[in-house]
């Protein structure tokens, strides 16, 4: 069964490369591309087909019920190749046509900018034009978002998705419980290095920043 965000990434394959999603073992999965579900693995849908734009793709392998991570990883995707992989729920993702595509390392960027080097950009300043930043819930524990100490959203429930916009600069983040308040991540954003940071809330780990991995440190 493809969501329709699935439906909508493969509607322009003249602009992006086939990705397919294939079960290994009939287990029921939910397959996530940059945090966002393109589709769904079980006993009925052992396919999952997709087109992705060239470049690096964050990808999660998560169980249906309870929305554990079973695998997860970078896959590189390049012009004129289509991926095929594998997926199971005790064997993982597994690249069938170029096993390098995949890692489990965040791909390092050359280069560098304004965010990494300072604070908050004043407004007015060149490159001070805010950037949309998307926190997406990803295992459906209810969470509160603090930003240099203030609450900046309230998740709640699975595949909440929340926006906001900040100037570029180095931010201090902290992740915590919305019943007990305990404290799951904390940490520092970088902002200003791209027009847009989505990010992934899970509370069994550190957030993952899907378009740009060293924007989380």
């Amino acid at each position: 069964m493809l969501t329709l965000l699935s439906l909508l990434l493969s509607a322009s394959p003249a602009m992006a490369e086939a990705v397919t999603f294939r079960s290994l073992d009939k287990a029921w999965m939910n397959v996530y591309v940059d945090g966002r579900q393109v589709g769904e693995l079980d006993s009925f849908d052992l396919q999952v087909r997709v087109h992705l734009e060239p470049g690096v793709h964050r990808v999660e392998v998560r169980d249906f019920m309870d929305r554990r991570v079973i695998d997860s990883g970078w896959l590189t995707v390049k012009r004129g190749q289509d991926l095929a992989l594998g997926v199971g729920e005790h064997r993982g993702l597994l690249v069938y046509t170029d096993p390098r595509a995949l890692s489990d390392q965040a791909p390092s960027s050359g280069g560098s900018c304004r965010a990494h080097e300072s604070h908050h950009v004043r407004p007015g300043d060149p490159g001070s034009e805010p950037v949309r930043v998307e926190l997406h819930n990803i295992d459906g524990t209810w969470a509160n978002v603090r930003i240099d100490g203030r609450l900046v959203a309230e998740l709640r429930g699975p595949s909440d998705e929340q926006a906001l916009r900040l100037a570029p600069g180095v931010y201090t983040v902290q992740i915590s419980d919305f019943m007990d308040q305990r404290v799951w991540s904390t940490g520092q954003l970088r902002v200003g290095c791209t027009d847009e940071l989505r990010i992934g809330i899970d509370e069994r780990r550190d957030p993952v920043v899907y378009n740009d991995p060293r924007a989380w440190i």
